[in-house]
């Protein structure tokens, strides 16, 4: 069992992606935002994160470069699903350290995947 961050602004997304872990045995923790995401790393310890890329507040992307400075070993997903026209990010998210990059909409077993690739 892994302990997993989620962050996403859009909270259906949130819920479905607990309910997909959940069910695998996972233990999940969810928030809205960057900001709350970097404030749990600091009090919790988590195998992986699952991050959006684009979000108010602290954006995945800023979220990718502070934590790969203190956190180097925890497992990064970086999820998106686009942008601004002509942008890549989820391209800047690998870059930045995202282990692993989807695109939404999400599949089930793509997540799953994902997550024990990362695991020991």
């Amino acid at each position: 069992m892994a302990r997993i961050l989620v962050v996403d602004d859009d909270q259906a997304i949130l819920d479905i992606i607990e309910l997909w872990l959940e069910n695998e045995g996972h233990s999940i923790a969810k928030v809205l935002d960057g900001e709350l995401a970097l404030s749990a790393l600091r009090s919790d310890d988590f195998d992986v994160m699952i991050t959006d890329l684009i979000m108010p507040k602290t954006e995945g992307i800023q979220l990718i470069r502070e934590i790969r400075q203190t956190h180097k070993d925890l497992g990064i997903i970086a999820i998106s699903g686009g942008g601004r026209k002509g942008v890549n990010y989820l391209g800047a998210a690998e870059k930045l350290g995202a282990n692993t990059v989807l695109s939404k909409p999400l599949q089930q077993n793509g997540i799953i995947d994902a997550v024990n690739a990362l695991l020991p």
